[in-house]
């Protein structure tokens, strides 16, 4: 009776550090996305920059 106790002690325990884990993985997802997100962002932001700084040259050079 002590094996199988001690057997459904070390499922529960590792189960928590699963649900843990878990838990850590899908912050970390929901982290990654939203760097993902303001790295194209600040990709789109660059590149208006450099749009606007060509179109004022031309318009410079005419």
């Amino acid at each position: 009776m002590d094996i199988k106790n001690k057997d459904f002690k070390e499922m529960n325990i590792a189960q928590g550090l699963l649900d843990v884990a878990k838990s850590n993985l899908d912050e970390i997802t929901v982290a990654m996305d939203r760097c993902m997100n303001e790295r194209n962002d600040i990709g789109k932001k660059i590149m208006r920059m450099i749009d606007s700084f060509f179109k004022k040259k031309n318009k410079d050079n005419k």
